[in-house]
């Protein structure tokens, strides 16, 4: 499970499908990486995208104040009417359905695409049936915050109340004002006044340690078989079978995050504002830690840090040739009887200096 880093690629938004994954740049242009199989990959020339979200063979997106959907159209997830939702501002997938979130200017509908068997339970006054592979949900207090799981769960934020709609139908209520929202097959996790909440049903309370809830935290995240968060000092916590964390430079900020059943992708912002893509996760089926025509480096598993079910991998900052020949002519003036030798284990710069403070990072080495 390996991890790298792709300098100065700034993703404002992101999402991780099982063998394929996106991100919106800065310039609201779509960067798609992995498998291309079912043509779940075939967006071009797009430069004005809001929203983008990948499932097993399929991608959804929003762009021009449309929402668009590619790749394989099984149970009828790929239908064109997805192009014709009005005033569309979110959009989610799974493995059979596509969901498109649209605001009519006082109330949230939530159209979900695909297999729509799994609802016939489901009250009336929520959930509407269109056709076959289309239905409508809607909450009287319907929050923007949203997600659809690949068993085909709908789970719906409302003011109040987190909603799971399928053959039976749940709620569980929660305190607060929801900034996010993520579901993988039977457990969500949210994230209302930076606190970090984690909600299982199906019997599976035991199956996912709930030691999130209650966290302080940046960000909440989950996918088929674990859990966590990003704390506001950028350290993990995180519960079930996952593929580790990674330590950053001292500075260095998380600010986006998206995960998946085999991986996870975060932006970093380092100490001169530049921003970063990591990846974590299995490179080893479709190489979905791959994006073709960017450069990237390896992030290196930390030993001293890592356990054999938690790896570390160390995000190291870039040290550029103009920076090491600034400093060459300062460390030709020092290399006397009084100067040692030093490797910075921060950024990896090696010097010859009467002072152990690295004069790239500013951090102190050992001799």
């Amino acid at each position: 499970m390996p991890s790298r880093i792709y300098d100065n690629l700034h993703l404002i938004k992101m999402s991780v499908g099982s063998s394929h994954s996106a991100g919106i740049s800065s310039d609201s242009q779509i960067v798609g990486w992995g498998s291309s199989a079912k043509g779940k990959l075939d967006f071009n020339d797009i430069n004005d995208a809001t929203d983008i979200d990948c499932a097993y063979a399929h991608t959804a997106w929003i762009s021009n104040s449309t929402a668009k959907v590619c790749g394989n159209d099984r149970f009828g997830r790929c239908d064109q009417s997805i192009f014709s939702v009005a005033n569309p501002v979110a959009v989610r997938t799974s493995k059979f359905h596509t969901a498109v979130l649209s605001n009519s200017g006082s109330l949230y509908t939530l159209n979900v695409y695909g297999d729509q068997s799994k609802y016939g339970s489901t009250p009336s006054r929520y959930y509407r049936k269109v056709n076959s592979n289309h239905g409508m949900f809607s909450l009287p207090d319907m929050t923007a915050h949203f997600d659809v799981c690949d068993d085909g769960t709908v789970v719906i934020a409302s003011k109040t109340h987190i909603h799971a709609f399928r053959e039976v139908s749940e709620e569980f209520a929660y305190k607060g004002v929801i900034t996010s929202l993520q579901a993988s097959d039977s457990v969500c996790v949210i994230v209302s006044d930076a606190t970090a909440f984690c909600f299982v049903w199906d019997g599976k309370n035991g199956h996912f340690p709930l030691a999130l809830d209650g966290e302080f935290c940046k960000f909440a995240f989950c996918g088929r078989d674990y859990v966590g968060i990003v704390k506001h000092d950028n350290t993990f916590l995180l519960k079930g079978s996952h593929f580790g964390s990674v330590q950053l430079p001292m500075g260095w900020d998380i600010t986006n995050f998206a995960s998946g059943d085999n991986g996870y992708a975060i932006t970093v912002c380092d100490n001169d504002m530049n921003r970063h893509l990591v990846l974590v996760g299995n490179n080893t089926v479709n190489k979905e830690l791959v994006i073709a025509d960017k450069d990237f480096r390896e992030c290196p598993r930390d030993k001293s840090a890592s356990t054999e079910d938690h790896p570390v991998y160390k995000v190291k900052p870039l040290v550029s040739k103009n920076a090491v020949q600034e400093q060459a002519p300062i460390l030709s003036s020092l290399e006397s009887s009084d100067a040692c030798c030093y490797e910075c284990s921060s950024c990896d710069f090696k010097y010859v200096s009467k002072s152990p403070k690295c004069p790239l990072c500013g951090k102190e080495a050992n001799g």
